[in-house]
């Protein structure tokens, strides 16, 4: 089922069947129930999550002074989040709960980093599509401080 799942999202879609296959073997499947926290902000990241099935809640606690509407439903099987956890530890700055009865695939921190130890290439492909959506995250934010400072 998640080597399927894998070939309809991105990066996964452009990798060879023996990427996903490599990538589909190191996951791990987690439910949720409606109401159920899938994590909070300040829990600690463990790895890069994708969402199956289901919808989520993600309250950014950053966009509450920003927004008043901090709250995002997202439904779309496919859809990353915490991709930095990849690379290293840090506390989530979201809330992310479960709207509906959820399934999540985990790709753990620890068995990343032993993909990229070991040069397979399909750990080097995720790493590469990590770093492209990371520098466009950085450009995001640097247009939102320069237009924060420059706002009249």
């Amino acid at each position: 089922m998640s080597t399927e799942l894998l070939s309809r999202v991105a990066p996964f879609d452009a990798m060879s069947d023996a990427d996903r296959a490599t990538l589909a073997g190191l996951l791990e499947a987690h439910s949720f129930a409606p109401g159920q926290n899938v994590y909070g902000a300040g829990d600690p990241s463990i790895g890069m999550k994708m969402l199956v099935s289901g919808t989520v809640v993600l309250t950014d606690v950053t966009l509450t002074t920003l927004s008043t509407d901090p709250e995002v439903r997202i439904d779309r099987p496919g859809t990353l989040f915490s991709l930095g956890s990849l690379l290293m530890p840090f506390a989530h700055r979201h809330n992310v709960k479960a709207a509906t009865e959820v399934e999540i695939l985990l790709l753990p921190r620890r068995r990343f980093q032993r993909l990229i130890e070991t040069g397979d290439s399909a750990g080097h492909r995720l790493l590469d599509h990590l770093l492209v959506r990371l520098a466009g995250n950085v450009r995001t934010l640097n247009q939102a401080i320069h237009d924060l400072l420059t706002h009249e």
